[in-house]
């Protein structure tokens, strides 16, 4: 027989004969933890897909309320703007209510308005009414 193929020893056939099963144990031990790193790799996947939803969730919202708020303050500024009228239109009659005030005033206190008073009171009690 040819002398390589046949171990020398004892010891180097029990090596000859512990290689392949420790080769085939280390295989195993890589198949095993490969698929832990492959379990691991889904979850941080999975993990990631859902933070990523969350994410597009929250932009989503996000844009929302920003559309939102833009309604809001356009309404805000047309109420202000309305305010701002009214507050126009209230000093305006506050200005024609004094004018008309003092024409009134100024009505009463001419001396026509004065010497005509027997004249308006008599046609009020024939008519029925208080003096």
């Amino acid at each position: 027989m040819d002398r390589q193929m046949e171990p020398e020893n004892s010891d180097d056939l029990a090596r000859t004969a512990a290689r392949p099963n420790d080769l085939r144990l280390r295989y195993e031990e890589a198949l095993a933890k490969l698929a832990d790193l492959r379990t691991e790799l889904d979850r941080a996947l999975a993990e990631r897909d859902a933070t990523m939803q969350e994410l597009f969730e929250s932009n989503r919202y996000s844009g929302a309320l920003t559309v939102e708020r833009q309604v809001l303050l356009e309404r805000v500024a047309g109420a202000e703007a309305q305010q701002q009228m009214l507050r126009d239109h209230l000093a305006e009659a506050q200005a024609r209510k004094h004018v008309l005030q003092n024409y009134l005033d100024s009505v009463y206190a001419s001396t026509s308005w004065k010497f005509a008073w027997p004249v308006r009171a008599a046609k009020r009690l024939l008519q029925g009414k208080r003096p």
